[in-house]
């Protein structure tokens, strides 16, 4: 007998060749590096203010991140980040991301689980399924990037409703 599809978690995998992990882990704690594969803007916040774009977060931060083509400003706090391959943050109704970063032979394979998703109807569309197929795009732009150079979301602000926004 199968177990029962659990829709409080879900975890994306993708291997990224020729990065190191430290490499990929350092594309997720800066608002530089996020707005290059993620973003529109990313801005992460200590004590109240705005840290530079550059600079590392760490847990304790806070963050507000805006996406190409969605009027939405996710909010949300930085729970770990261990500076090599390990980052963990809240996300979307009260979620919690984790991102691990390991080496496998010449690439690094990054593991991303979201959990403690609400168990009604509207979250299993708009957060489960919403947020898994999200990370699926922005999990393929990283390599897309990273091996080739090429960032594949769309930018244009009229263009809505594409699942590279």
């Amino acid at each position: 007998m199968s177990k029962p599809y659990d829709w409080s978690k879900f975890t994306e995998k993708i291997a990224v060749k020729g990065v190191t992990p430290k490499q990929m882990y350092d594309w997720w704690i800066t608002g530089d590096n996020l707005e290059k594969w993620f973003l529109r803007r990313a801005d992460y916040y200590r004590d109240g203010k705005v840290i530079s774009k550059s600079e590392s977060c760490k847990a304790g931060d806070s963050y507000e991140w805006e996406w190409f083509g969605y009027d939405v400003i996710e909010e949300g706090k930085v729970l770990e980040a261990n500076g090599k391959d390990l980052f963990k943050f809240t996300f979307a109704n009260g979620c919690t991301v984790t991102v691990k970063f390991e080496p496998f032979k010449d690439y690094t394979i990054i593991t991303l689980t979201q959990e403690n998703i609400p168990l009604t109807e509207e979250a299993k569309v708009s957060t489960h399924l919403g947020c898994s197929q999200g990370w699926q795009f922005y999990l393929c732009n990283i390599k897309s990037i990273a091996e080739g150079g090429i960032d594949i979301r769309n930018k244009d602000s009229e263009v809505r409703g594409v699942i590279n926004s």
